[in-house]
């Protein structure tokens, strides 16, 4: 059985979210996977709002990522247009450009384009993409675990261990889960909006969106 751990306290989240704005803005330091640069919209796998007006969109790579920009007349504008957007791959920015300050969104948020602060989740809507690294059912990219992710803690007992997460956490990192009888991966985002079930002793228990075996496997 998976048990997983859920951060409670407003203070605990606010830790979780500055390790993740640090470690996903174009600053940080940590080692990247490579990967084909995209050579388009449709490569860097975004989709845009239909708001009844054609905006030109300016494209620029950059050593960090790839950066789709739009301009604005005012930061409200800005703001209901990235909601608008789906970012289905790491290293996709969506810059939107504005008198009042500039906002982005990536793979998991919206947030401030002068320093990386958050702003707010992004929503994600079905989008079912079949492969191996991509959510089965919104068909975002999902990022492996690494030693250095939030959320994340050991507790020893006796001779073994056990690990505990924080599914807010992995869902602010882009994590998700691979299912060890389907094979299907799924981020923590599906997870959260599925309504885990919840335990007297407040742990959760995660299925399966696709096939409904109980997860036991450690995060993708």
């Amino acid at each position: 059985m998976l048990w997983i751990w859920v951060a409670a306290q407003v203070a605990a989240v606010a830790a979780i979210v500055a390790v993740s704005v640090h470690r996903r803005r174009r600053t940080s330091g940590l080692p990247r996977r490579p990967r084909p640069e995209p050579l388009g919209p449709e490569d860097a796998r975004v989709t845009f709002p239909r708001d009844g007006e054609t905006r030109e969109l300016r494209a620029l790579h950059k050593a960090g990522g790839y950066y789709l920009i739009v301009d604005f007349p005012d930061r409200a504008t800005a703001l209901r247009y990235l909601r608008g957007c789906e970012v289905r791959r790491e290293l996709v920015y969506v810059i939107a450009e504005n008198p009042e300050g500039n906002l982005g969104k990536d793979l998991i948020m919206i947030f401030e384009e002068t320093d990386g602060s958050f702003v707010e989740l992004a929503e994600r809507s079905d989008g079912s993409r079949s492969t191996m690294r991509d959510c089965g059912r919104c068909g975002y990219q999902v990022l492996p675990v690494h030693a250095r992710t939030a959320g994340i803690a050991e507790v020893s007992y006796g001779s073994s261990v056990r690990r505990y997460y924080a599914l807010d956490g992995l869902q602010m990192g882009g994590h998700g889960f691979r299912c060890g009888s389907c094979k299907t991966l799924t981020c923590a985002w599906c997870l959260l909006a599925s309504g885990p079930t919840k335990l007297a002793d407040s742990s959760l228990v995660l299925r399966c969106l696709h096939c409904r075996s109980e997860l036991e496997a450690d995060p993708f």
